[in-house]
């Protein structure tokens, strides 16, 4: 039998309450990103007081189930609970429809998003450079700036969560945000490497694992999966330029070949203006490239709970960023799906969960991640007349 446990604490950390008078459908979680949006209904009156329900309080999820019965007990809770959501308070909607017809719906979101809500600083300094530096150490530093402006910061990082980049580089960050920030520094890194905050507000930088975390087997944790391909993502080519002029200038092309010759010439054009050498350049288009110039294999499939029967899978266990195989086909089918595969998004119910599974190395910094660093018709202006290879 599985039992969700809600909690409420004030900004600072402080135990309201349990809450027992809500319920949510869904929630979700994805690399380059953590805890997204979970709605919780109550049953209360339209004008209900109760200060759990504050904004910016913090909410947590707890789950109780077979599968955390070797857990120690937390709170007191019988047979141990594990953390599966943390989030803030963004937004309390209040319905009447009559008196009788009344709730409150409210709006969390995970502590991630607050990366976005101040600026990368030290002090009053909003422009930061680093030389030679590996790029797991430039996450590190922003993320000490973040715990040191913030007031009870939620998120932060144990050592053995970063993992050391295997390139180094210069670059200047100038009024970012700390999510800015971290995104610029993942598009330095080689294709693979993405970030992640968990539930208990542990930021990780990962490479892609180089074994399944997990094997689901058709039959068994699920009954149907669903694989969409696409040509529509695919980037080969990159003119980017460092948004300087006369001798500072960088301006360079960069394309695949192979995939050039296969799918045509798709090309991305970027200005990056923190990048204060060539190198830097050249490792922002490498890994665009390398994660986009193939055809976009997208896997979707739904999981479901061990709780429900002798069949399924412990859901709580699967993380973005994990990796996985899928078993019991037969086939070409089964060649495929045995390959390890990166799991970008879940998408959590009590009962079940839809993971978005990216097949080898198509798209996994995603087209929104590229957006953020495509040129506008203003920024063009100034730009060199003739890129070099």
């Amino acid at each position: 039998m599985k039992k969700i446990i809600i909690k409420s604490y004030r900004s600072d950390g402080t135990f309201i309450s349990n809450i027992t008078d809500a319920n949510f459908e869904e929630f979700v979680k994805e690399i380059n990103g953590g805890y997204g949006e979970c709605v919780l209904t109550f049953a209360r009156a339209f004008d209900d007081t109760n200060e759990d329900i504050e904004l910016n309080n913090k909410i947590e999820i707890l789950v109780c189930d077979k599968d955390t019965l070797g857990l120690s007990t937390t709170n007191g809770e019988v047979g141990g609970a594990k953390l599966i959501y943390k989030g803030y308070i963004s937004n309390v909607n209040r319905v009447s429809e009559g008196s009788e017809k009344e709730k409150i719906v409210i709006t969390v979101l995970g502590y991630y998003t607050k990366l976005s809500q101040d600026i990368f600083k030290n002090g009053t300094t909003t422009t930061i450079s680093y030389t030679a530096n590996f790029f797991s150490t430039m996450i590190k530093n922003i993320l000490d700036r973040y715990v040191a402006e913030t007031t009870n910061p939620q998120i932060t990082y144990r050592e053995e969560d970063i993992e050391t980049t295997p390139t180094a580089g210069n670059y200047t960050f100038e009024m970012m945000t700390y999510r800015e920030a971290i995104d610029k520094v993942i598009s330095l890194t080689p294709a693979n490497w993405f970030w992640y905050v968990d539930a208990n507000g542990f930021f990780y930088l990962k490479e892609k694992p180089s074994t399944p975390t997990h094997q689901f087997i058709f039959g068994k944790h699920f009954s149907s999966i669903e694989a969409n391909i696409s040509i529509e993502g695919i980037i080969n080519s990159i003119l980017i330029w460092n948004g300087k002029d006369g001798v500072d200038a960088i301006y360079k092309f960069h394309e695949d070949i192979v995939s050039v010759a296969k799918y045509g010439r798709r090309v991305q054009k970027i200005v990056n203006y923190g990048a204060d050498v060539e190198e830097t350049l050249d490792y922002i288009a490498d890994k665009i490239i390398a994660e986009n110039k193939d055809p976009e294999i997208i896997l979707t499939c739904q999981i479901v709970d061990n709780n429900l029967n002798n069949k399924g899978y412990d859901i709580e266990s699967i993380e973005p960023g994990d990796t996985c195989v899928f078993t019991g086909f037969s086939g070409s089918m089964e060649e495929l799906l045995r390959d390890n595969m990166l799991i970008t998004s879940v998408k959590y119910t009590p009962e079940k969960v839809e993971i978005i599974v990216k097949v080898k190395d198509s798209g996994l910094m995603g087209w929104q991640k590229i957006i953020n660093q495509k040129v506008s018709d203003g920024q063009n202006r100034g730009t060199p007349t003739d890129y070099t290879i």
